[in-house]
């Protein structure tokens, strides 16, 4: 018994300390779709691997895909048959580690390792690669604190935004999901405390207009049977009222109400806090549980690694070059420059840039291959400079842009472009 104990007391020291040593961070893991990114079966091996990677470098997780990602790509370097029997196969492959701001389509942090698999098939020797992806290393460690560094800095920047979003929301009676916005700000932020503050305020909203709908709801139901089968169908709706609810002491004498007539037909009991309880901690639990729920029935948005869009990009610049040699009269033999000019006429200094650009030449090293009908762009919808006009969000002194109005900008880029016809142009300037 003695070993026996002193095993159980050294298990207990390791979950204390790991329970210690572990902060949350609003970061999830991400492997893509199993048939786009991966081998059959390996996607939630992968996922398992990164969660493990997170939880032995300190960081506690969420459950489900937000803004901020982990994620990992490989690629095949080399690949060797052993011979037999059985025959197996080696490959040596480097996987590419990211944390990632999905929703501005930006890098914080990344890194590169090298893993050898072995097996009888591909698929096998692929799992064992992944398999043998080391947890901890300096390059890892210098990965994971330089990620977690760059989503700290930004709710640093981001959380009184975010805090008046959800204020705003929660007076639209939107608790869900102004709860989710305050629930995701880490306690490392500077701005925790203020978030905190806002949440639990929210989150009392929240608990009142749960209680008054759930309260209205039971008394409708008690109204329509008052007996046995009535009560049951009251307590469904009273056992979503919390005690810390302004209206506990109206659903309490309806239940009592209830009870004086059914008597011992009907067995549920109103909800109470236990003694002991830390009722702030369990409010700031229920608080948070509140704002994840809302998140994770939420679409999420696929993160796509550059390696595939480097693959779809030289792919077209191969068959632009196969093309170019089999036609004489279209030998690309220097670089090639196409220039555009997004213009907004109504800016401060918009005509001083449009003159400066007009006049400005082609470099004589590079072939000019200036777009048709899209030189410039005479964009005079511009955020800021006609009232209530949409367009491009400008970075202001004292005050820069949002990961939700860089996204805005990149897709009203987009659509410029595409309205511009700059592809087809592209290829017809390519193509002669």
């Amino acid at each position: 018994m003695k070993r026996v104990f002193l095993f159980f007391v050294a298990a207990l020291m390791s979950v204390a300390m790991f329970a210690a040593e572990t902060e949350y961070l609003p970061i999830s893991v991400y492997a893509g779709e199993e048939s786009e990114v991966f081998p059959q079966g390996a996607k939630a091996m992968i996922e398992n691997k990164l969660t493990q990677l997170l939880t032995q470098n300190g960081i506690a997780g969420m459950n489900y895909q937000g803004q901020f990602l982990l994620t990992v790509t490989t690629t095949p370097l080399d690949k060797d048959i052993i011979a037999g029997p059985p025959a197996k196969i080696s490959e040596t492959m480097e996987m590419n580690l990211y944390i990632v701001d999905v929703y501005a389509k930006t890098i914080f942090s990344s890194t590169s390792m090298t893993v050898r698999g072995l097996g009888e098939t591909e698929n096998k020797c692929y799992l064992n690669a992944i398999s043998r992806m080391p947890l901890r290393s300096q390059a890892i460690t210098k990965f994971i604190t330089e990620g977690k560094e760059k989503i700290i800095a930004y709710y640093d920047h981001e959380a009184p935004i975010l805090i008046q979003k959800a204020q705003t929301l929660a007076q639209q009676k939107q608790y869900e999901e102004a709860l989710s916005l305050v629930a995701l700000i880490p306690q490392q932020s500077s701005h925790y405390q203020a978030a905190l503050a806002a949440g639990l305020e929210i989150y009392q909203r929240y608990v009142d207009n749960e209680c008054a709908i759930h309260l209205a709801q039971a008394r409708t139901e008690w109204m329509a049977a008052q007996n046995s089968l009535g009560a049951v169908a009251a307590g469904e709706h009273l056992a979503h009222i919390l005690p810390d609810a302004g209206c506990y002491g109206d659903a309490m004498a309806l239940y009592k109400e209830i009870k004086g007539k059914v008597l011992d037909d009907w067995k549920f009991e109103m909800k109470k806090y236990q003694d002991g309880v830390d009722l702030e901690k369990a409010r700031i639990s229920a608080m948070r549980d509140v704002g994840v729920a809302y998140g994770t029935h939420q679409p999420h948005q696929k993160w796509y690694p550059m390696k595939r869009v480097a693959l779809i990009l030289l792919t077209l610049c191969v068959g632009c070059g196969a093309f170019a040699q089999t036609s004489g009269a279209l030998a690309y033999r220097r670089n090639a420059l196409a220039m555009t000019l997004v213009y907004h006429p109504e800016d401060e200094f918009g005509p001083q840039i449009f003159k400066a650009f007009d006049s400005l030449p082609v470099p004589d090293k590079y072939d000019d291959h200036t777009i048709r009908n899209a030189r410039t762009i005479d964009n005079s919808k511009i955020y800021g400079v006609q009232p209530n006009a949409s367009g491009y969000y400008k970075a202001t002194y004292g005050h820069q842009l949002t990961s939700s109005e860089l996204r805005a900008n990149a897709l009203y880029t987009e659509q410029l472009l595409n309205d511009a016809e700059v592809a087809k142009s592209m290829v017809a300037a390519w193509f002669g």
